[in-house]
């Protein structure tokens, strides 16, 4: 897809209403997996992060860098936490565990065997000589920290215990459950004083404030509830959140209560009007789990996709981001000289790899969740990269500066087009194309949504060409003409509309892929198209691309595979396996020697078009912080 050809990027998020069903980015959330961020915790100077991961990473605050990895259990770790003084780490896991580690040299100091069968969460009391965890078993254990011995265990919930959290002198501890219910227990005798009901859902989140006046709960019912922890009394329901509440911690001053959703965001209480005070909206996937250093001048997150956010809380701002797991990657582009490859990711950023080199990618983050359409100018010197949100971005790359940052379409952007070195163009799913002067950012041209069916636009004038049947409905896809005259949109309802779509070089054919895994081809303009012969893809098609001379198409989709076409037989020539996941992106190099693909599973792919054989694997994953 390098300019000025065709650059045709799919973007998969739901964009449109019923009827048409958009596929999704990823139209279903899987389960935990080993990339989850289930907890995480700052020491108490904030300069060090551990994170539960499957085993558990430790990393400086200020650079990223991966202090220690800790195989701590047997299967994965679910939370940690440091004691007050930052000499000990705590692990709870999977196995059955927590375990203890000295942050001095990161040695075992112990283990402790849980009372149930699944330790999920684990918590130092202030002084640091007690350890509550909850279990999976309904109980929450006590544990002296000294002699390894467990004291208590707390029996009086019905399911499992997600959140313990210690009042500040230490004399009183909270437990949440998946009962629903939130109770308070004397850690010396381990009584029952009481029990907090009101949420109408599991209970996933429990703090207590540093004065210990209140109890903040968090849980299934999307409601933070503060409760006034001397006698029970519900004081108020904080509503705000879309989806699940998974933890709460109260800021060190007591003002804020800090609230993980997964709806993706991060809500900021205020304590004294009871009303959100602000939220951090970063995060692309459930936010499971957060913690303040103890000024209260750092807050991390951590996500299931196995993201973690460094945020400076007072100002609301995105410090940095610690990348645990591998980014799906949306996108992709050649530069036109073949030395470089980009790709947008689902976490908001483009990767960038020199071919001639080695090592990890550069990374350019950008203001948006999902970047959807990435392209460079014809000399290379600038990438320009589409969001989600509707937003245009460009580098010069050079010099690593953002030099266009604009919101201008209202819907996803599908497809970029660099005119020259100093115009872009922008196609978004509402049928819509913006011209941007790129170095000021200024919309110099364009024209509005229009709504058809696979249809050719006129950029000038924004008049029809043609039109192909498929049904009406927004864009799933784009396409711009080789010539930067003309822009080509697909759409049409499950199955056999468009999903994605690609021109030639000479500007003679329209290729497209559709829901129900076929390809088609036809002359540009013309409202008739023909399948190719052989299997099809058995999953969405998410996107197309000519070979620099015509001769070949490669597509990709949900079944994991590359497909290589020859145009004039309309035959299947190969079918390239190796990714492991949805591929979304796809383009030739420009000499048509690679095909370059990009998938879900984080991996950027080429592949040699004569042999259908896999030549290099540029892998997503970094190392460090990624600053905003």
């Amino acid at each position: 897809m390098a300019g000025p050809a065709v650059l045709m990027v799919l973007a998969a998020m739901p964009v449109v209403a019923q009827p048409m069903e958009m596929p999704p980015m990823g139209d279903m959330m899987p389960g935990m997996g080993q990339d989850a961020v289930s907890g995480v915790a700052l020491s108490p100077d904030g300069s060090l992060l551990a994170a539960a991961a499957g085993p558990v990473t430790v990393y400086r605050t200020d650079t990223g860098e991966q202090v220690a990895t800790l195989p701590a259990h047997e299967g994965m770790a679910s939370d940690v936490d440091f004691n007050a003084d930052g000499s000990l780490l705590a692990t709870a896991g999977e196995d059955g565990t927590v375990r203890l580690w000295s942050t001095e040299d990161w040695s075992d100091r112990g283990v402790l065997e849980a009372s149930g069968y699944m330790v999920l969460s684990v918590d130092f009391s202030p002084d640091g000589g007690l350890i509550a965890a909850g279990n999976g078993n309904g109980l929450a254990d006590l544990w002296s920290v000294a002699g390894g011995e467990r004291l208590l265990s707390l029996e009086g919930h019905t399911d499992y215990v997600r959140a313990c959290a210690f009042n500040p002198d230490g004399s009183v501890v909270a437990t949440a459950s998946d009962d629903g219910d939130v109770k308070l227990w004397t850690v010396e005798t381990g009584e029952l004083l009481r029990t907090l009901s009101g949420h109408t859902d599991y209970v996933r989140g429990v703090a207590i404030s540093p004065d210990g006046q209140f109890v903040a709960s968090g849980g299934d019912d999307m409601t933070v509830r503060l409760w006034n922890s001397a006698t029970g009394e519900s004081l108020a329901v904080l509503e705000g959140h879309s989806d699940w509440v998974r933890a709460l911690a109260f800021s060190p001053d007591g003002r804020i209560i800090a609230s993980a959703s997964d709806d993706g965001t991060i809500g900021l209480w205020s304590v004294e009007t009871r009303e959100l005070a602000g939220r951090l909206e970063r995060h692309d996937s459930w936010v499971f789990t957060l913690d303040y250093n103890a000024d209260g001048s750092l807050l991390a997150t951590g996500s299931m996709d196995g993201v973690i956010k460094l945020w400076d809380p007072a100002e609301q701002q995105l410090l940095g981001t610690i990348s645990g797991g591998t980014p799906w990657l949306l996108c992709v582009d050649v530069s036109a000289d073949g030395s470089l490859v980009a790709a947008g990711s689902d976490g908001g950023d483009v990767r960038v790899w020199t071919l001639a080199e080695e090592g990890q990618p550069r990374v350019l983050p950008t203001s948006a969740q999902y970047v959807t359409a990435v392209a460079f100018s014809p000399d290379g010197a600038l990438l320009a990269a589409g969001s989600e949100e509707g937003t245009v971005q460009a580098w010069d790359l050079a010099s690593g500066e953002t030099v266009m940052d604009e919101s201008g379409h209202s819907n996803m952007v599908l497809a970029l087009q660099f005119r020259d070195g100093a115009t872009l163009a922008s196609a978004a799913a509402d049928s819509s194309v913006k011209l941007w002067e790129v170095r000021t950012g200024k919309a110099v041209g364009g024209f509005g949504g229009q709504g058809h069916a696979v249809a050719v636009y006129d950029i000038a004038t924004g008049k029809l060409r043609s039109q192909r049947e498929g049904g009406a409905g927004e864009a799933p896809g784009a396409a711009f003409t080789p010539d930067g005259r003309g822009v080509v949109f697909g759409a049409g309802a499950i199955p056999a509309g468009a999903l994605c779509a690609a021109v030639s070089a000479d500007g003679r054919m329209l290729a497209t892929g559709s829901f129900d895994g076929s390809v088609r081809i036809g002359e540009l303009g013309s409202p008739d198209s023909e399948g190719f012969q052989g299997a099809p893809h058995t999953d969405y098609v998410r996107d197309v691309a000519f070979s620099p001379d015509g001769s070949l198409l490669a597509s990709v989709s949900d079944d994991m595979t590359v497909k290589l076409w020859e145009v004039r037989s309309r035959d299947l020539l190969r079918t390239l396996a190796g990714h492991t996941d949805w591929v979304r992106g796809v383009a030739f190099s420009p000499d048509g020697r690679s095909i370059v693909s990009a998938s879900d599973d984080g991996t950027v792919r080429l592949w040699d078009p004569e042999t259908g054989e896999e030549v290099r694997v540029l892998s997503a994953a970094t190392e460090g912080m990624i600053r905003p």
